[in-house]
């Protein structure tokens, strides 16, 4: 009964054009919503087109939004430019926005954790709206909607519409002038993460685009921070995707699986392959225990590491190595450096939470390969391994790391590198933290 009555009020389908969609009361509600939240935000002011100026062309994209039983819950019909008429120097120059990487809101969640504060997130509406544009920058009026007593004119924005080069960097610039305005420090290695001291208490904030995660160990500054955001922009709470109808069994790939490129076989749609591959590698963010065979499957392996915050799991990787190596032992160090890198970058991370960490232990379980690291000499047999490889060095005489000895039976980066029979692939997955809730 549920989904009838909302399938009386919203439309099933998406409009091609703004033809189709104006025979639809449906999407012409979605279009004024859309104009009323351009209106409300003082996005841009109709005015004559200046001598020497040309307008940017605007077009209308629907989309019909599901939630997670697939059921049509909204029609959004979205405003956008056509930024590839964009001129460089005359409509923008800097275009750049840091975005936060997926290992830094692991990171975030692992520290959490560790202090047991209750992490929140919230969205932000329409976020792009909210950023201010520098450039003078005109637009053509929206299709179907033009001013019938001012139809020579154009829009001025003053603030960004989505499409336009410099959006994201411009809604960075607001976030980030609200936030230091209130009383938040960015962070000096991650430049989307934002923290707040207050006593002996503290407030973190990490940005993801127009997502915000955030955390305190004083609950009281959570509330504070609500206030401070919704004050200047409109949010929205996110809540969970439902997980009831997913399960695993076995393991993801056989030991023997005999995957290979079938030249004689029957093509598949490339778009489609490429569109599941692509879906698989960004549920790897979360589900390591799939790395190797999503990486098989897309053709690519093989130099493994994870790493962890005590015994949280934060980062890991499956790539390809970039270098060619004669043996194990420097396929192995090459691997090594590989993980340090991203060890280096977890320590400067956590600076900006207070946290001074060095010493810090990488499990080898090739004696060859610490032998290298720790002696000098033996480079000699190795000169062909590019210099960048050899920092490893550097930083364990820095006691930046110490390399210990694990058994192969413990190493818990074969589990990127192969596959296994079931007990121990189940084997592994427990040692990384990984476990069935049911």
């Amino acid at each position: 009964m549920e989904t009838c009555l909302q399938a009386a009020f919203v439309s099933q389908l998406e409009p091609k054009n703004v033809k189709e969609a104006l025979t639809d009361n449906c999407w012409i509600e979605a279009m004024q919503d859309e104009l009323s939240q351009f209106q409300k935000l003082h996005v841009w002011d109709l005015v004559d087109l200046p001598k020497g100026f040309q307008p940017i062309r605007t077009r209308w994209v629907f989309k019909c939004k599901t939630d997670d039983r697939h059921v049509v819950v909204k029609n959004k019909a979205r405003l956008v430019v056509q930024g590839f008429y964009q001129q460089e120097g005359l409509d923008y120059t800097e275009i750049y926005a840091p975005v936060a990487r997926i290992e830094a809101i692991r990171l975030f969640l692992a520290y959490a954790t560790y202090v047991g504060f209750k992490v929140y997130q919230l969205d932000v509406k329409s976020a792009f709206l909210y950023g201010k544009v520098h450039e003078e920058v005109y637009v053509t009026q929206p299709s179907s909607f033009e001013d019938p007593h001012n139809i020579n004119k154009v829009y001025k924005l003053d603030k960004a519409l989505y499409g336009l080069h410099q959006a994201p960097r411009a809604w960075y610039e607001t976030l980030s002038k609200h936030l230091l305005s209130n009383g938040f420090d960015r962070g000096q290695i991650d430049s989307t993460l934002f923290i707040k001291k207050a006593g002996g208490d503290i407030l973190l904030v990490q940005v993801y685009i127009n997502g915000i995660i955030f955390g305190s160990t004083n609950e009281g500054m959570c509330k504070e921070f609500e206030q401070v955001m919704k004050s200047k922009f409109e949010m929205r709470h996110l809540v969970k995707y439902k997980m009831n109808d997913s399960s695993t069994y076995g393991t993801p790939i056989p030991v023997n699986h005999g995957l290979h490129p079938d030249k004689d076989g029957k093509d598949v749609d490339s778009r489609l392959y490429r569109g599941m591959i692509g879906s698989l590698m960004y549920l790897t963010a979360s589900r390591p225990d799939i790395m190797f065979v999503v990486c098989l499957c897309s053709r690519k392996s093989t130099s493994g590491g994870c790493q962890f915050l005590g015994d949280r799991l934060v980062s890991w990787q499956c790539m390809k190595q970039s270098t060619v190596s004669v043996s194990t032992c420097e396929a192995e160090y090459i691997a090594a450096a590989s993980g340090y890198s991203q060890i280096l970058w977890i320590q400067k991370q956590l600076r900006d939470y207070g946290l001074n960490f060095t010493g810090t232990p990488l499990f080898i379980d090739n004696n060859a390969t610490m032998s290298i690291t720790n002696n000098p000499v033996k480079h000699s047999k190795t000169k062909h391994i590019e210099i960048f490889h050899h920092f490893i060095r550097d930083c364990a005489e820095k006691h930046l790391i110490e390399l210990v000895k694990v058994h192969t039976d413990d190493n818990l980066v074969d589990h990127f590198t192969k596959a296994f029979d079931r007990s121990r692939f189940e084997h592994l997955v427990n040692l990384i933290g990984l476990f069935n809730p049911e």
